[in-house]
């Protein structure tokens, strides 16, 4: 089967879940032995061949409309982006593919796409990896008073956006161009049910959206050699983050945790494993590690005591909490999203933006350390039955295959006819 990727993101490096997620994927494409077709289109890249981080031919796009048209025009273009559609029409027509995986419309591959290969008679799937068509701030669970987010509405968002939301066109007439667009594609694919009960919610039909789990590569995520990792009485707890250092990620409330936990006279070791330098001071027990290699994240995740996702707004999924999951290391993670969803009893879920409730979560995984070695084998265990590489793409594979021949089974009645 010859399929093709399109994305918004770069395909020379990661920048966060979503494409770590889309490279998985790609990988697990050619593992299956299909021909897989990437194209990259963004007002951010760059035009041209690229060769991708997996070694594999991509081609870049960049619509260019000036700074001027295209800060007016910006806001219209996620939506309808003439040059990038033409673009990419020529790439389906010299291509050729069997089918087309859309991973997002936003940013550069115009909400129209699906509309395209529709009209060419190409099936297609489109993977939203958020709920960025329902709301840009992912402010769905907890709005700005802290109070849960009932969905949008005209008057709601308008305020909400006062706050940096980039579009000045209403929400919900936004919301409706988007979803009829985005549901010309055979199906609409999101890794959580939390993400697909937002959708559904908001209009878009249950029988289009399907839920297919992340997943990772399991020679790579894994314990490890376990007997390596023990370490003496006076060893340091060792709590670890890896992310984007963003205030929506919720670091703040971890950092005072741990604070009040060394005041408490516990040994605590906070490792950041980010883009950004918090510009901490003072923090001794923090140790901010920068942006590491990915190939080099499971040894991060090993000796770690606990990875903890403190975000203060909707997650999705947590591709972080199944890395650290994978190599046995226990999690906690707050009741936002697809979090829940994903760690289940296999780690500890608490309420967001709550500092004290992250510090008892963790006081207990240090006085317990049986009931931290549980967590961590029930995330292995968790791991290895939802979140592998296989499992992964055996899900989007069934989606294609069963799309590819509808499509080739209409042609042939056609044909008949």
């Amino acid at each position: 089967m010859h399929i093709m990727m399109v994305c918004s993101f770069p395909t020379t490096r990661l920048v966060g879940g979503d494409s770590v997620a889309a490279n998985n994927l790609a990988r697990g494409y050619l593992d299956g032995g299909h021909k897989v077709t990437l194209v990259s289109i963004s007002p951010f890249g760059f035009n041209g061949p690229l060769k991708t981080i997996l070694g594999l031919d991509s081609i870049g796009f960049r619509p260019d409309y000036g700074k001027r048209a295209g800060r007016v025009l910006r806001e219209f273009l996620d939506l309808y982006d003439p040059k990038a559609l033409a673009f990419f029409k020529q790439r389906l027509q010299e291509e050729q593919p069997d089918c087309v995986h859309f991973q997002g419309l936003h940013d550069g591959v115009s909400a129209y796409a699906p509309v395209v290969t529709k009209k060419l008679g190409i099936p297609s799937i489109v993977t939203e990896h958020g709920v960025v068509p329902i709301c840009a701030r992912y402010r769905l669970e907890k709005a700005l008073d802290n109070r849960p987010c009932s969905g949008p509405s005209t008057i709601k968002c308008l305020l909400c956006k006062r706050h940096g939301f980039p579009y000045k066109i209403p929400v919900l007439f936004r919301n409706q161009f988007y979803k009829k667009f985005a549901c010309a594609s055979n199906y609409i694919v999101v890794n959580s049910h939390s993400c697909r009960s937002w959708l559904i919610a908001n209009g878009y039909p249950p029988g289009k959206v399907s839920v297919v789990y992340y997943g990772l590569d399991a020679s790579k995520f894994h314990p490890g050699n376990l007997s390596n990792q023990h370490r003496g009485p006076a060893s340091p707890f060792r709590v670890l983050f890896v992310g984007r250092v963003r205030a929506k990620k919720g670091i703040r409330y971890l950092i005072d945790a741990c604070a009040a936990l060394v005041n408490q006279g516990y040994p605590i070791e906070l490792d950041i494993v980010g883009d950004l330098d918090p510009g901490l001071t003072g923090c001794v027990f923090v140790r901010f590690l920068g942006p590491v290699q990915r190939a080099d994240l499971p040894v991060y995740y090993r000796q770690a005591d606990v990875l903890v996702q403190p975000s203060i707004t909707y997650e999705p999924f947590g591709l972080t909490l199944i890395e650290a999951m994978a190599c046995g290391t226990p999690v906690v993670a707050t009741d936002l999203g697809g979090m829940p969803e994903v760690v289940a009893d296999a780690g500890i879920i608490l309420p967001a933006r709550d500092s004290q409730a992250l510090a008892r979560a963790i006081e207990q995984l240090i006085l317990h350390p049986d009931f931290a070695r549980e967590l961590g084998q029930k995330g292995r265990h968790r791991f290895e039955c939802l979140f592998t590489l296989e499992t992964y793409t055996a899900g989007y594979l069934a989606i294609l295959s069963k799309i590819v021949a509808e499509c080739q089974g209409q042609k042939g009645l056609l044909s008949i006819q």
